[in-house]
C-alpha cells in the first residue's frame, strides 16, 4: 500500500510540475491571427523546365560535382535573383519577395521546429513560419543535398522576412540571429 501511495504522489507531482512548466513557457502569441496565403502553393516553379546552363558556381568538392543536374533554374530567373537579392531587406513581406525573385522551387508553409502544446487551450503542433527555397540547380529533386546552390528565405508567422541565407557568391545574408526576437 505504501509503495502505491508513493507512486501515486510521484505521478501527481510530476503532472503538476509539467502543467506548471507549460503555463510558464506558454507562447502568448495569438496564433489564430496567422496569415495563410491564398496563393499557396501556386507560386512554385515547375521542376520540369530544365535549363542547361548554370550561371552561378557550384562550390561542392570535385567528387560531389555531378555530370548533370535533374533541375536547373531558367537562366533569366537566375540572373533576376542575382540582381534582386541585394534589394531584399529584413522585415519585407512574402508577396514582395516573390514579385522580386519570381516563383521558388519549394514554398513550405509551416516550416520550422514544431512547438507541441499539450496542456493549455492552444493544443496541437504549431509551425509558425514559412520558407522559400530558390534552387539554382538540384542534383536530385527528391533528395536534400547541402551542396546544391540555393537561396533560402525564412519568414515569421506574419509573413515578414526574418532571414535570407545563401551559398552563392554575391548574395549576402540578411537577418538571421542578429535580428532574432526571443520574446
Amino acid at each position: 500500500m505504501r509503495t502505491f501511495l508513493k507512486w501515486a504522489i510521484f505521478v501527481i507531482i510530476s503532472i503538476v510540475f509539467l502543467l506548471f512548466l507549460d503555463f510558464i513557457f506558454a507562447n502568448t502569441a495569438d496564433w489564430s491571427q496567422v496569415r495563410v496565403p491564398t496563393d499557396f502553393p501556386t507560386t512554385c516553379a515547375s521542376p520540369k523546365s530544365l535549363e542547361t546552363v548554370l550561371v552561378v558556381v557550384d562550390h561542392a568538392p570535385a567528387v560531389y560535382r555531378p555530370s548533370h543536374y535533374e533541375y536547373i533554374m531558367p537562366q533569366d530567373q537566375q540572373r533576376r535573383i542575382l540582381k534582386s537579392a541585394q534589394t531584399i531587406r529584413y522585415g519585407e513581406a512574402v508577396d514582395s519577395v516573390i514579385k522580386k525573385l519570381g516563383p521558388p522551387l519549394y514554398d513550405q508553409l509551416g516550416w520550422g521546429k514544431p512547438q507541441l502544446r499539450l496542456f493549455l487551450p492552444r493544443r496541437g503542433i504549431i509551425r509558425p513560419t514559412r520558407c522559400l527555397d530558390y534552387y539554382f540547380a538540384k542534383r536530385r529533386l527528391n533528395l536534400s543535398n547541402g551542396f546544391d546552390p540555393c537561396v533560402e528565405l525564412f519568414f515569421d508567422k506574419d509573413g515578414k522576412l526574418t532571414w535570407l541565407t545563401s551559398d552563392i557568391d554575391g548574395i549576402s545574408e540578411v537577418g538571421g540571429y542578429a535580428h532574432r526576437d526571443d520574446d
